[in-house]
């Protein structure tokens, strides 16, 4: 979605530290294979027109031969609201990935992450820290997945209230 500078400037980042090792070709594609080129090619696009030039130009051209897909404009969609729904994000990732194997591998490492993982997410250690951790990472994930929808419903209920208090004193 390339919403955020940061990231933006990650991908330069990594452009400037790994790029005499990146095969570019693999890039290519990987980028087709998943059927993301549309996406690829947003992100070094977008990080070209803020942060100028950092990808050779026949990738750009190649990634801008592919065709988009509908993949392409899922995860273009969804990775601005990344942030505010941490199930869309997963099930997008999960969805767009090609394979059983990556898939099955990447969810089992989001619905299973290790402690090491887990530590950064929960601060206290006792005996039942890795469930409580995991307990912590569910509820957190539930309340933002739903706390947007239902400030949406929250919020259309008091604009029906307030009408129907007009209608009621009229």
């Amino acid at each position: 979605g390339c919403a955020r500078l940061l990231w933006l400037y990650d991908l330069k980042r990594l452009v400037e530290h790994a790029g005499p090792s990146i095969d570019w070709t693999v890039v290519t594609r990987c980028a087709r294979r998943w059927r993301l080129s549309c996406a690829v090619w947003e992100a070094v696009e977008r990080s070209r027109q803020l942060l100028g030039p950092m990808v050779p130009a026949w990738v750009v051209d190649e990634l801008s031969r592919h065709p988009a897909t509908w993949r392409d404009r899922w995860t273009l969609r969804q990775a601005p609201c990344d942030a505010d729904s941490p199930i869309l994000h997963v099930l997008c990732n999960v969805i767009c990935t090609p394979g059983v194997r990556i898939r099955a591998g990447y969810l089992m490492a989001h619905l299973l992450p290790g402690p090491r993982h887990l530590a950064g997410l929960y601060p206290y250690r006792h005996r039942g820290w890795i469930t409580c951790a995991h307990l912590c990472r569910v509820a957190r994930a539930a309340i933002t997945t739903f706390a947007a929808p239902m400030s949406l419903l929250v919020g259309t209920g008091k604009l029906a209230l307030r009408r129907l208090d007009r209608v009621r004193a009229a």
